[in-house]
């Protein structure tokens, strides 16, 4: 909960709620719907009617149940977990906007600091041109980089410039081979006698393995938004 909230921060003036609403239905551009079951369908917003949206679904939505819906008004990420209470026979249902709205702290917008439940872990298979066999857990992710972590009881020694090959894991839910470069290495402790964590940017990425990487980060925010205690406005 509390890693959510300093990724998750409410709107907190009506102005600046309808005015997210207003642009989203002038925009006509699909945002996404987290179904129960964590199924994703594409919405596209019509108009707004009192506190409704009719929005039409790339599918059928199941009415008066938690919908995790997500999207993006310029730099802006919104999250809000609402609910859709009517559906017509011309495919179109009323989306309620009474729920809170929340927007990702935009420093966190293409990176996300990887739950502990997720087991996430970077393997290095070689660093430069040496062969190594090395497992570190994964700290965060983002469309550009990665950083992980190094345990004070590790003998194993990188610096800044280095090439890294190796696989990131994070539980079943991604798996990727990269090719690396370390960008910093900090020393995490008391006169540095704790952790290191690396800082790793990706080379040779190219932009479907990027929108990947990007399409995870999302995932994981949605999850841990998922997770978010909220109520009304």
């Amino acid at each position: 909960m509390e890693q959510s909230q300093s990724f998750f921060q409410k709107v907190g003036t009506r102005k600046e709620r309808e005015r997210a609403f207003i642009l989203l239905t002038q925009s006509k551009v699909k945002f996404e719907g987290q179904l129960p079951g964590k199924k994703i369908i594409a919405i596209v917003a019509k108009e707004i009617i009192d506190s409704h949206m009719i929005v039409v679904t790339q599918g059928q939505v199941p009415l008066n149940q938690e919908v995790i819906v997500t999207f993006q008004v310029g730099p802006e990420k919104y999250f809000m977990k609402t609910i859709f209470v009517h559906h017509d026979f011309s495919g179109h249902y009323k989306m309620s906007l009474e729920p809170a709205l929340f927007k990702l702290q935009r420093r966190n917008s293409f990176r996300v600091q990887i739950p502990g439940e997720y087991s996430a872990k970077v393997s290095l298979s070689q660093v430069d041109d040496k062969a190594v066999k090395q497992k570190f857990p994964l700290f965060d992710l983002s469309g550009g980089g990665f950083s992980f972590e190094i345990p004070p009881n590790s003998q194993f020694q990188l610096s800044g410039g280095q090439q890294l090959e190796g696989e990131i894991e994070i539980g079943g839910k991604f798996k990727k081979k990269f090719t690396a470069m370390t960008r910093h290495v900090i020393a995490v402790g008391s006169q540095g006698s704790g952790l290191k964590k690396i800082g790793v940017e990706f080379s040779q990425l190219s932009p479907s393995e990027q929108q990947d990487i990007v399409n995870t980060v999302m995932e994981i925010h949605r999850d841990m938004f998922s997770k978010f205690k909220i109520g009304s406005r």
